[in-house]
């Protein structure tokens, strides 16, 4: 079964890795490699410098500004708090494990499937979270009738880039 440093590079590649908050697509302050902070209790557990105070500083003020989607780099300059890049790689260490039991423990049987179609679940869960995922019902059929060609088109998600569409694709068609 996948681990998370099986995950760690393809993740980074297209979630990025910031070392400040910023405001996502939808205006959700983030962190990291995609770690969503909705509510300021979520700074709480990570490891923030110089402090966590800061952070929750940080939160407020992001949640002030003009709602524009900006890439990430602009907020940069509106916080004060920063992760570590060591601190980055352990909260998600630790977040991908939990992901990764929990597709294993559902319905998803991760460890049952061929090493892709686990990097592509995981690659939707970590993005889309798991109410995101379990709406992939046509995808679930696929792949329970290893049909890896449709399973590849049910993997789309247009709010994501067409590199990242791709990539989810090409790991399924591979196994046909």
């Amino acid at each position: 079964m996948i681990t998370p440093n099986d995950v760690w590079s393809q993740t980074v590649l297209h979630e990025g890795i910031t070392d400040y908050l910023y405001l996502d697509t939808v205006g959700i302050p983030t962190v990291g490699v995609g770690f969503a902070c909705p509510r300021e209790c979520d700074l709480l557990n990570l490891k923030w410098e110089p402090c966590v105070a800061e952070a929750v500083a940080d939160h407020r003020r992001l949640l002030t500004l003009p709602k524009e989607v900006h890439p990430a780099v602009y907020y940069r300059r509106h916080t004060r708090a920063r992760m570590s890049q060591e601190a980055i790689r352990e909260t998600f260490e630790s977040k991908a494990l939990l992901l990764i039991r929990r597709l294993d423990s559902g319905n998803w049987s991760l460890s049952l499937r061929p090493e892709p179609v686990q990097r592509v679940l995981f690659d939707l869960v970590w993005s889309l979270g798991a109410g995101g995922l379990a709406k992939f019902v046509k995808l679930k059929a696929a792949l329970d009738a290893k049909d890896w060609a449709e399973a590849a088109k049910q993997t789309v998600v247009t709010q994501h880039s067409a590199s990242r569409n791709e990539w989810r694709s090409s790991q399924l068609l591979g196994l046909v």
